[in-house]
């Protein structure tokens, strides 16, 4: 008879424990879920404290050099203060393949290869492709191509100067010009 009793209590005693590690179970999984919402909630509140940004660097310039100690990218200012993004080829660091700036006048995109570097001087934005044979300059309303002995073909609208008079009119978009390498006009339309 003892045992049979023994064998109830055993099995009461064993149904309690597992109903209280179930709870227990719960609490846990609670009390995690507690603590990461107040996570949450610190993190959310210290993102938009007091409106200042969170700055990850503050620098004047930003050099990025390979393994060898060759810079490869550079981020910074000209001397006018303008800011430029420069990207180098893998073979040295003397001319970058791909320069981007911005100044008062406009931004500027420049491609360049071995041993060409181009600088633009234009009141608004432009792109030029360019290497040792020659180049492109794409700028709103006009395009301009060049080779390596100074002839240039110019479409689009441009400024033209009347070599007697000295006054200055612009053409229409439509319009065509070629120059020899001593800047003397070959042909133009219209």
């Amino acid at each position: 008879m003892t045992s049979v009793v023994a064998n109830e209590d055993y099995s009461a005693l064993l149904d309690r424990l597992q109903k209280l590690e179930s709870e227990n179970r719960k609490m846990r999984r609670f009390g995690t879920l507690v603590l990461v919402a107040i996570a949450v909630l610190i993190l959310m509140g210290q993102a938009g404290k007091s409106g200042t940004p969170n700055r990850a660097l503050d620098a004047d310039s930003l050099v990025i050099r390979d393994a060898a100690g060759n810079v490869r990218i550079e981020l910074g200012l000209l001397e006018d203060q303008s800011p430029f993004l420069r990207m180098f080829g893998r073979n040295d660091n003397k001319s970058a393949s791909l320069l981007l700036s911005s100044n008062q006048k406009g931004s500027n995109v420049s491609f360049w290869g071995k041993g060409i570097m181009v600088l633009t001087d234009v009141d608004s934005p432009s792109l030029v492709l360019a290497n040792g044979g020659g180049g492109t300059s794409i700028e709103p309303q006009l395009v301009t191509t060049y080779d390596s002995d100074n002839f240039h073909t110019f479409m689009g609208k441009m400024a033209t100067v009347d070599d007697r008079t000295g006054s200055t009119t612009w053409t229409t978009a439509a319009s065509l010009k070629l120059v020899r390498k001593d800047g003397k006009v070959i042909w133009r339309a219209p």
